[in-house]
């Protein structure tokens, strides 16, 4: 016969307080709650699951891949507004100047360039975020 899950000190375990694979683990070995305790945990996995997918639908929450691949397209369209942006504005700058396009295109296409180097590539990490 199989043993509920306890606690080192021998009380019953909350579900709370256990992880996945910790919990598979605990069932595999023969280790599980008490009917009454499965059952809470179902109910409640039920209820996060469907508040999950209410607040999906609402518009609340999104995947982690859609946010990524957002993310990802709006740094792409800044990097590429920067990198036309010496383009656009040389030549204005050197006839304020009254100096050739060419030597402050080169010298703006050096600072920008050199200013997305230090950026770098984006990185959204989420695992971190705060909730609310």
């Amino acid at each position: 016969m199989s043993a509920p899950l306890r606690t080192p000190a021998g009380n019953p375990l909350d579900p709370a307080t256990i992880d996945d694979t910790d919990f598979i683990a605990n069932v595999l070995a023969g280790r599980y709650f008490d009917v009454a305790m499965a059952e809470r945990v179902k109910e409640n996995g039920l209820a996060a699951k469907n508040l999950l997918a209410a607040r999906k639908e609402a518009g609340d929450v999104v995947d982690l891949e859609v946010a990524q691949a957002v993310l990802f397209e709006q740094a792409r369209a800044f990097r590429d507004a920067w990198q036309n942006w010496p383009n656009r504005v040389a030549p204005l700058i050197a006839a304020k100047l009254g100096m050739a396009v060419e030597p402050v295109l080169e010298a703006l296409n050096e600072h920008v360039h050199q200013q997305l180097s230090d950026l770098g590539e984006p990185d959204a990490d989420f695992e971190d975020a705060d909730e609310g």
